[in-house]
């Protein structure tokens, strides 16, 4: 598993790599810790690009991540997310 991300402030998104074999719970987890870094500032828009992944993950834990993930107070209404897989 490699998970790599990049900040772009100029453009106010947080763009994550993955590769490899992953869980859902790992990309979960990688999210986490971007999103407690310093550069991670609220509002950003993210992009998970997991094309590269051999993700283990059930429909039903796909649902909760979006759950998690629209619940999340440090969004803002027009900030975006995607996940590419």
């Amino acid at each position: 598993m490699s998970v790599n991300y990049r900040i772009n402030s100029e453009d106010n998104i947080a763009e994550i790599t993955a590769s490899g074999k992953i869980t859902l719970l790992e990309i979960v987890k990688e999210v986490g810790r971007i999103m407690a870094s310093g550069e991670y500032k609220a509002g950003m828009d993210g992009i998970i690009d997991a094309r590269l992944c051999d993700v283990e993950a059930t429909a039903h834990q796909v649902q909760n991540l979006v759950s998690l993930i629209a619940k999340d107070k440090s969004l803002t209404r027009n900030a975006r997310r995607a996940i590419v897989a």
